[in-house]
Parts: structure tokens; C-alpha cells; sequence
């Protein structure tokens, strides 16, 4: 098998193969033709220090390309090569959530988790179809009812004369013994080198750049990306929701006596996936319509987070708007 031939199947369309020519061997290509290679195929080098080297004779590059294969899910493409010549080694190709949340391992709702098993089924078909029979750990079948609670497993290795062939698929919320969540399909191609390089893995992740997700979340009920107040339940927008903090921040002001004839405050906010408000913008000539504002903003509360339908999770999200006051009343009140 050639290295080419398996970046041709990484293209991730089911109508290529694995090529099993004889011999079944390896070109020596070197680091700086696979560089090229992402340049052809629009892969964009990234500053990636989530990996460690186990060899001090070794180092990896990381690459990212846009990929459809799986919704919001990128593919990240590793190259393991020798320092002395640059010689490619290993080379993995990784869908893994830890990569594009920036290391926070969340949690995944079904949805998700079934178009990361259908397209690890897809790869599972082609490759035992062109490699043949692997040794397979794991019961993982297109029968497998995947739900939100379970942990799913399951890996192919292919141990051919000069390279290790691996697919693997790990599915978990981390609900059972309290571990990190885990989304991930990996396809691992790796030379069989002997002496300081026999090894079962050459670079992994570091656990200290994993973050654990907060597990303070509240039960929440809102399902819309627009963020959820009581105050708006019948006029569930943007706009009122805009309205009711510029309100609140007025009514401080009244109480505090301070007199706004012409005033202007440029004030924005951001609602964590744990409910969690905090300021994000602060502007205006007038310090204490300033002070104030940031005095309501951080005793916000409950105010339910944006919803991802197709993620099935809550994310963060940033409003800003202008706050206008005419003697002490909003001239530019949002319509809603």
C-alpha cells in the first residue's frame, strides 16, 4: 500500500479503495510532499499543542480541513515524521469533538452520536471490503440502538508486513464512572519501524489540556437559539429580551436618582451554557450610567441559554444593542 493511495481514500467519498498492491511496502516520502498535498486539498496547518511526542526522535504536524462527513465536525489530519530526514511515519485522521471545542469535552445528544456511528459504519464497510478480515474489539453492529446514556466502543486493527492499519470509534457522555466525554472516529496509518520507534503510540493527547464540562448545568427548558426569560414567555424574541434588560437597568438608575437627560450606553452581554451572565461590553461618556449597568447585569438571573436543535446542547452566546434614554426614558425601545 502507498501513501498516496491512502490519502486518495481519506478524501472521505466511498468510491475509492485501499489499494493492495504487491508489494505490499511503503514509498519513503518525505514530510514536505504531504504538506503540499494539504495545500491541494485546501488543509490549513495549525498551532496544535494539545499532542505530545513519546520519542524524542519524532515530531507531528497538524492540519485541519472543512469537512462534510460528519455535521459540525472538522477533520483533523496528524503527520508523525523522524526529525533526522523528515520521513513520514504515521499518519492519523481524526473526527473528534476535543478538537473542534478548543480541548472541552462535552457532552453529545443523540443525534449527534447516530451520524458519528453511521459514517464510522460507512469507513467500517470499506475498509474490511479492501483490507479484509481485522481483529476487532468491540460489539458495535448497524443493529446498535445508540441512546444519549450508553458508552460505545469499538476498534479494527489490520497488521500487514510493513504497516499497521487501525479504525476506531469511541461514543461516550462520560455519565458512567465519571470520566471525560468522548466523541471520536480515528483512522491511524503507521509504518511498522523496528528498534526506537516499536512502539504502540508514537504522540497523544495530553489529559491536562482536556477541560471538563461544568456538570452544574440546570435543567433547562428552552429549545430556541433565542435565550429564555419568563418575562418574554409570550414574546419569546430578541427584541424583548433586549427590552427587559435596558428596563431593568433604567428602573436601577430611577432608584439610584441618577438623571439621564441625553444619555447613550453601547452594552452587551453574554449568556453561558450554564446560565451563567456576564458583561461583554460597557460603553458610554456617562461613568455612572456605566456603574449601574454593570450593577444589573451581574445580578442577571435566570435567563436560559441559547438551545443547538441539531446539537441537542446549549451554547454561549453575545448580544449587543445601544440603550438611548431621554429623561430617563427609552427613545429606542426594540420592536417586537
Amino acid at each position: 500500500m502507498y501513501w498516496k493511495t491512502v490519502l486518495i481514500l481519506i478524501t472521505l467519498t466511498s468510491n475509492y479503495s485501499i489499494s493492495q498492491e504487491d508489494p505490499f511496502g511503503i514509498k519513503n516520502n518525505y514530510l514536505s510532499e504531504f504538506i503540499e498535498f494539504e495545500k491541494q486539498n485546501e488543509g490549513f496547518e495549525i498551532i496544535d499543542k494539545s499532542h505530545e511526542n513519546l520519542s524524542d526522535i519524532i515530531d507531528h504536524i497538524s492540519f485541519i480541513r472543512s469537512d462534510n462527513s460528519v455535521p459540525n465536525l472538522d477533520l483533523v489530519i496528524r503527520y508523525v515524521f523522524t526529525k533526522k530526514d523528515s520521513l513520514v511515519t504515521e499518519i492519523r485522521y481524526e473526527w473528534d469533538t476535543a478538537n473542534n471545542q478548543k480541548g472541552i469535552a462535552k457532552k453529545k445528544g443523540k443525534k449527534f452520536k447516530k451520524n458519528l456511528y453511521s459514517f464510522f459504519l460507512k469507513l467500517e464497510n470499506r475498509f474490511l471490503y479492501d483490507l479484509g478480515e481485522s481483529e476487532i474489539t468491540g460489539e458495535l453492529t448497524a443493529q446498535t440502538e445508540i441512546n444519549y446514556l450508553d458508552n460505545y466502543s469499538k476498534h479494527h486493527l489490520w497488521d500487514f508486513w510493513k504497516l499497521q492499519v487501525s479504525l476506531g470509534i469511541e461514543m461516550s457522555n462520560g455519565l458512567v464512572k465519571n470520566n471525560f466525554p468522548e466523541h471520536s472516529v480515528q483512522i491511524i496509518f503507521r509504518k511498522k519501524i523496528l528498534g526506537s520507534l516499536d512502539q504502540k503510540t508514537l504522540i497523544k493527547r495530553k489529559i491536562n489540556e482536556i477541560i471538563k464540562p461544568d456538570i452544574t448545568k440546570k435543567n433547562f427548558k428552552n429549545r430556541s437559539m433565542i435565550p429564555f426569560v419568563s418575562q418574554c414567555r409570550d414574546n419569546h424574541t430578541y427584541s424583548c429580551l433586549q427590552n427587559y434588560v435596558s428596563d431593568l437597568i433604567l428602573k436601577k438608575a430611577t432608584e439610584k436618582k441618577l438623571v439621564l437627560k441625553k444619555d447613550t450606553l453601547n452594552i452587551g452581554i453574554t449568556i453561558k451554557p450554564n446560565g451563567e451572565i456576564s458583561e461583554y461590553r460597557n460603553k458610554s461618556s456617562n461613568l455612572l450610567f456605566k456603574k449601574i449597568a454593570r450593577e444589573v447585569i451581574s445580578q442577571l438571573k435566570n435567563i436560559e441559554p441559547s438551545y443547538v436543535t441539531r446539537d441537542e446542547e446549549y451554547i454561549a452566546s453575545t448580544f449587543t444593542w445601544y440603550i438611548i434614554v431621554e429623561n430617563n426614558k427609552l427613545s429606542n425601545r426594540l420592536k417586537e
